[in-house]
């Protein structure tokens, strides 16, 4: 499909012929939002930039919704506590509705992500947005996707997906590494399929 160069910070592809999934990759500046919406118009953002800048990634994300049609967001996917994916919440509900955020749950890195998690934990009640926590192996219920739920607060979803599984031989030389510490390691991972 063509891409549109509306907005300088966003790389949209929209597609010609309707049935088709389009995915928006908004620039966040040292993060990245994703915006899915499926041929029925109903979304799926995944993490929202920073806070402050003066709206900046709210902005962002709005133009590229406007842009895809949508007058609100319908999910709303939290990966992590970190500020570059969930500290632009409090602007970004100011400037578009969402119906409903998913999360993996209580914050683990509370001297880094205190404040803006804090922010998030505000903001909630006021936008009337049911939040979900899912767990490994659950598919979350987002219209026109199937969206399984890989890791989430800690935890590897404990069956392999079908066709999923196998060792990857080119793992066989990778170092093991010490166990990640930040929100980083409790990230919400999930795999999309259309």
């Amino acid at each position: 499909p063509p891409r549109s160069t509306l907005f300088p910070y966003t790389t949209l592809f929209r597609s010609a012929t309707s049935g088709k999934l389009r995915v928006y990759f908004i620039d966040i500046e040292g993060g990245q939002a994703t915006l899915f919406v499926t041929p029925e118009g109903k979304s799926l953002l995944i993490d929202t930039g920073w806070p402050g800048n003066n709206f900046r990634d709210a902005d962002r994300i709005v133009a590229a919704a406007k842009s895809a049609g949508l007058s609100r967001i319908d999910n709303v996917l939290i990966t992590h506590y970190h500020d570059d994916h969930v500290g632009g919440v409090p602007q970004l509900v100011e400037r578009i509705p969402v119906g409903t955020f998913f999360t993996h749950g209580q914050n683990h890195e509370l001297a880094a992500t205190e404040n803006v998690y804090a922010a998030f934990r505000k903001v909630l009640p006021q936008t009337r947005a049911k939040l979900i926590v899912p767990e490994p192996g659950d598919r979350l219920p987002i219209e026109g996707l199937d969206v399984t739920v890989i890791s989430s607060d800690g935890k590897l979803i404990q069956k392999s997906l079908a066709g999923a599984g196998q060792l990857n031989p080119y793992c066989r030389q990778t170092e093991i590494r010490p166990p990640d510490q930040t929100e980083n390691a409790y990230s919400l991972g999930v795999l999309i399929r259309f």
